[in-house]
């Protein structure tokens, strides 16, 4: 049986690492949320909120932060490679959702209690 409850509308502040708008110009923050093994990096807009990568214990902010960030794509003494588009720049320019929508088992035991006090 899959649990997959949608998560409530009220939302967490969390920490805002960047914003963006899509091409219909609705403003999208990028926030970090405390998860079940990690944090989650969440598109937040006001459709609701999306899972755009889960972090392990051990990551947090710097490995969001190269997430949504360009790349280079070059690595040291190879052939040079094409840059690497972070989420951001995808996202600024689709018309669609990049990630699956954010459901109360992806949040840690504190954070769907509190969203679940806050309903």
């Amino acid at each position: 049986m899959t649990r997959s409850t949608s998560v409530s509308r009220r939302r967490v502040i969390g920490e805002r690492l960047a914003s963006y708008r899509d091409p219909a110009g609705v403003e999208h923050a990028l926030v970090l949320l405390p998860g079940r093994r990690g944090q989650l990096l969440i598109d937040r807009s006001p459709a609701g909120e999306r899972v755009v990568a889960e972090l392990a214990a051990d990551e947090g902010r710097e490995q969001a932060l190269a997430i949504l960030r360009d790349a280079d794509g070059n690595t040291k003494g190879l052939a040079p490679k094409p840059p690497i588009e972070g989420y951001l720049a995808r996202a600024a320019r689709s018309t669609d959702p990049l990630c699956r929508a954010l459901s109360s088992d992806d949040l840690s035991e504190a954070e769907a209690d509190r969203r679940r006090q806050a309903a």
